[in-house]
């Protein structure tokens, strides 16, 4: 038996595999950089159209009348390109009008059609997408590697009066400045800014960080959307999380999502499953739904309207700052908590009205729901 057991062990053994040096380490010596600038004239008020995958964005204001790139080359030899060659080899673009400046950031590889820069005949072109790290290329101008521990980086400086207009995908974009008009279509990326006049947004499994935005038109995906204070909001959302400190008006079609509001004044919505929560009410809630849970921390006494039609919820509407108030409420199998006297029988309808009644109306309508007035 021993013997037998020998024998299996040497015929299945198998030899300790040595490991191969990491590829990125072959070819990295002597890496150098290069900063390499682009420019094109605009007037004030242009916009800007920015195209990119992959690399990360940085995008500030000016007071000059130009849209200006900047990036950076890593290279190993002695090139000795000329900068309008590097961009190129960078699939790096900018042109348009004074009134339309569009501006590409591909990375090398994506579009096998691209052809190289003419002034060097013969050169092969970069071999794949690079997915992670910057592209590394040798003295003929061939991507040759990866460097993984350098960010890949383009910085726009565009007119202060400009607006923007930006499809993103894979990479990250952050606004540096107040802007006033930003149209933002972002796929698996995020994007951090400071102030706007306006804001359009399609984003899919993509987190966006704003300050105060005026009017806002959002949609979102899979995705995290989080803002100061925001006058005017029309959002569109699903599987997300918004979050949100002020909101003077809103209008919300949401399904399986996590709202957290800080300061809430009108809020209409349609929503399904997932969570509102607001701290502050002030104004008017009227939301119709299936399986969505509203909790609010605070009712103002300026509230003149809460109205809801749901199901399969969890309602918490606290009366404690209301002295006057008038509750209609409607539905089935709903297990109901409050301050005021209520019909003993389960299901029936009911009206009470505490104190004056003319202030705050709660018109709800819930079928197997807990309600909360506590």
């Amino acid at each position: 038996m021993f013997l037998l057991l020998f024998v299996a062990n040497v015929l299945y053994a198998q030899p300790e595999k040595k490991r191969l040096p990491h590829k990125e380490n072959r070819f990295l010596k002597d890496v150098k950089s290069k900063e390499i600038t682009a420019e094109f004239p605009c007037n004030s008020i242009a916009t800007v159209f920015l195209e990119n995958m992959l690399r990360g964005v940085s995008i500030r204001t000016t007071n000059e009348l130009k849209v200006r790139l900047v990036t950076t080359v890593y290279y190993q030899g002695d090139p000795s390109y000329t900068d309008a060659e590097w961009l190129q080899l960078l699939h790096l673009s900018i042109g348009g009008n004074p009134g339309n400046v569009v501006i590409r950031s591909n990375m090398p590889g994506r579009q096998a059609t691209q052809k190289t820069p003419p002034s060097k005949p013969g050169r092969p072109a970069p071999d794949t997408m690079i997915a992670n790290g910057v592209a590394v290329f040798d003295s003929s101008g061939r991507w040759v590697n990866r460097k993984s521990d350098i960010r890949r980086n383009l910085v726009l400086y565009i007119p202060a009066g400009a607006n923007l207009d930006i499809e993103s995908k894979y990479s990250d974009i952050s606004l540096e400045n107040d802007v006033n008009e930003l149209k933002l279509r972002l796929t698996n990326g995020g994007c951090t800014m400071m102030n706007a006049k306006k804001m359009t947004v399609i984003g899919v499994y993509s987190n966006i960080y704003a300050g105060n935005i005026d009017k806002a038109d959002i949609e979102m995906t899979s995705g995290r959307y989080r803002a100061k204070n925001i006058t005017a909001l029309n959002i569109n959302s699903k599987n997300s999380a918004v979050e949100l400190e002020n909101v003077r008006q809103a209008k919300m079609v949401s399904e399986s999502d996590q709202y957290e509001i800080e300061d809430a004044g009108e809020i209409v919505a349609t929503k399904n499953y997932g969570d509102l929560r607001i701290t502050s009410l002030r104004l008017l809630l009227d939301l119709t739904g299936v399986n969505a849970d509203v909790k609010l921390r605070s009712i103002d006494p300026n509230v003149r309207l809460i109205k809801i039609d749901d199901q399969y919820a969890d309602l918490r509407l606290p009366v404690s700052n209301l002295k006057d108030y008038a509750v209609g409420f409607e539905g089935s199998g709903s297990n109901i908590y409050a301050p005021f006297e209520k019909p003993n029988a389960p299901g029936v309808p009911f009206n009470i009205t505490v104190g004056a009644g003319n202030t705050t109306s709660f018109r709800l309508k819930c079928s197997n729901c807990t309600l909360d007035f506590k």
